[in-house]
C-alpha cells in the first residue's frame, strides 16, 4: 500500500480517481474522462459562445477571455465545482484558492513552458491547472500537449534565463529566452509529449510544473472552445515570476 492509498480522503473517491491520483506523482497530470455531464457542459458552452466567437471576429486578445466566472454563473460552476475543489485539495494537501479562468474558442499554438514561471507560489509547487473541453476536439484544431513526467524537473525560473548583467525586467525578449530555455532542457532530456484530444466534459489536471502547450493549428476553420482554470494552494505565496508582481485575487 502506496502512502496515498493511506492519506486521509483517498477512499472518499471513485475508484476511477483513485486510479488515477496513484499515478499523479509519477506522470504529473490526471485525465478524467466525463467529469463533467453533458448538460453542465452544454450550458457553459452555449453562456459564452457569443462571446467568444466575437472576440474571434474581432481578432481581440487572442480569442480568448479572463476570468469570466466573474459574471458567468455556468463557468463559476464548473470553476468552484465541490468534487473538483476537493481532489486538487487532496493532491496538493491544502485547502485551495481558485485564482483564473481562461475561456479559449479556438487555439493560439503555444510554446512548451511550465505554468510555475507565471503561476509561482513559495513553496514551489502548489499550483494546479485545470482543462475542461466544452466540446469534443478535433485533431489538427491545435491541440494541448504535454510531457509526461516533466514536473519532476528542476523549475526554470528568472535566474536561469535573464540576461547577465542586465534586468531582467527590461529585456524585450524575456519570453522567447525562457521559451528557448525550455525547449533546451526538453532536447537534452530527450522528452516525448503526448497530445490531449478530449470529448466533451472530459477534464485533464496537471501539476503547475509540468510542461505543456498548444501544438500549431493545422485546420485554421477548427474550433477548441475550453475552458482552462488555474488554482493555488491556501497558505501559501503567490505571485508572478517573470513579472515579479504578486497574484492579484
Amino acid at each position: 500500500t502506496t502512502t496515498i492509498q493511506t492519506a486521509r480522503g483517498f477512499t472518499d473517491f471513485s475508484p476511477e480517481v483513485q486510479q488515477q491520483l496513484l499515478s499523479w506523482k509519477e506522470k504529473g497530470f490526471m485525465v478524467l474522462p466525463h467529469f463533467f455531464d453533458d448538460t453542465r457542459i452544454d450550458e457553459a458552452a452555449q453562456s459564452v459562445l457569443p462571446s467568444l466567437s466575437q472576440k474571434e471576429k474581432q481578432k481581440y486578445f487572442s480569442n480568448r477571455i479572463i476570468n469570466l466566472y466573474k459574471k458567468n454563473k455556468q463557468i463559476e460552476s464548473l470553476f468552484k465545482d465541490e468534487q473538483l475543489v476537493n481532489i486538487l485539495s487532496f493532491i496538493l494537501g491544502r485547502e485551495i484558492a481558485p485564482f483564473q479562468t481562461i475561456n479559449f474558442y479556438k487555439s493560439g499554438s503555444q510554446a512548451a513552458h511550465s505554468d510555475a514561471v507565471h503561476l509561482t507560489t513559495e513553496p514551489l509547487g502548489f499550483a494546479l491547472g485545470v482543462w475542461v473541453a466544452l466540446e469534443d476536439v478535433t485533431e489538427g484544431s491545435g491541440e494541448f500537449f504535454y510531457y509526461p513526467g516533466s514536473h519532476k524537473l528542476h523549475y526554470i525560473l528568472n535566474k536561469d534565463f535573464a540576461t547577465e548583467g542586465k534586468s531582467w525586467a527590461h529585456s524585450e525578449d524575456l519570453h522567447e529566452k525562457y521559451e528557448k530555455r525550455v525547449a533546451d532542457l526538453i532536447e537534452e532530456k530527450g522528452l516525448k509529449y503526448e497530445t490531449f484530444l478530449p470529448k466533451k466534459g472530459d477534464v485533464l489536471i496537471w501539476h503547475t510544473n509540468l510542461l505543456h502547450g498548444s501544438l500549431p493549428k493545422l485546420n485554421l476553420q477548427l474550433t477548441r472552445v475550453s475552458l482552462i482554470m488555474h488554482y493555488f494552494a491556501q497558505g501559501v505565496l503567490c505571485y508572478h515570476e517573470m513579472l515579479e508582481k504578486p497574484a492579484v485575487f
